[in-house]
């Protein structure tokens, strides 16, 4: 947060570039933004915010719906947010969709909490990690899937320059190694 360096429309707009060229690398084809503004999900009415996205999950008809868990995993209200809205929408849909949640394990907080602490990553009272048993999905990306992702990472720079040049690329690089999914339900 830094309102003179960035104030919230030029951000906005910013970051609007930055995440379009992030799916570009990734080769995704079919990007679409919500335009909402950042850091104000939580105080919108979650009806309509699901209501949104079940429209979208029935124009898109995916097979996996991937989203943060209810706790947003780094506790950030808009993530928190984000994962109502598509959980409800799901639900109303009919739930045919694979729903996944990305979480964490104790294992992978606990080795890297200092990281965390001094990087203010995670909201007070997070990370909340999954029990192990509750990982329905693990990927550890090979060192080409993982170029692949730090390239779209790196191009949301607003967002992760701050964290690279505070702890590394190679750092940053094993900290984004491994995706973990877990299913609705599990702790």
């Amino acid at each position: 947060p830094d309102p003179d360096r960035w104030p919230p429309a030029r951000l906005a707009r910013t970051r609007d570039h930055e995440i379009a060229a992030a799916m570009t690398v990734l080769g995704v084809r079919d990007h679409r933004c919500l335009g909402l503004e950042d850091g104000t999900l939580a105080g919108l009415d979650p009806a309509r915010g699901a209501s949104r996205i079940a429209v979208l999950i029935d124009d898109v008809r995916p097979d996996t719906i991937v989203t943060f868990g209810p706790d947003g995993m780094t506790g950030h209200a808009d993530h928190r947010t984000i994962s109502a809205w598509v959980t409800a929408a799901w639900h109303a849909v009919g739930g045919t969709a694979q729903l996944l949640y990305a979480t964490m394990t104790h294992m992978f907080a606990e080795a890297h909490a200092q990281l965390h602490e001094e990087l203010g990553v995670f909201e007070p009272g997070f990370p909340r990690p999954a029990a192990p048993y509750d990982v329905v999905f693990a990927l550890a990306l090979d060192d080409v899937l993982l170029d692949r992702k730090l390239a779209a990472l790196r191009c949301q720079a607003t967002q992760t320059a701050p964290v690279i040049d505070a702890m590394g690329v190679d750092a940053f690089r094993n900290w984004w190694r491994t995706e973990m999914f877990r299913a609705p339900g599990g702790t």
